[in-house]
């Protein structure tokens, strides 16, 4: 049995410019597009805290 992935919802937020910068090399050095990195970042961050 597959589980469906949850929808996604698009947002939107400010993060300074030298910040895109480094996730643009991020994408660059590894090929995971920075919308995943960030993700993936934001779940890391949930789950530290027990969200």
């Amino acid at each position: 049995m597959t589980t469906k992935p949850d929808p996604m919802t698009r947002v939107n937020y400010f993060i300074p410019a030298s910040m895109v910068e480094r996730l643009k090399e991020q994408k660059e050095r590894t090929g995971v597009p920075v919308a995943e990195f960030v993700r993936r970042a934001i779940e890391a961050a949930l789950r530290k805290v027990n969200l």
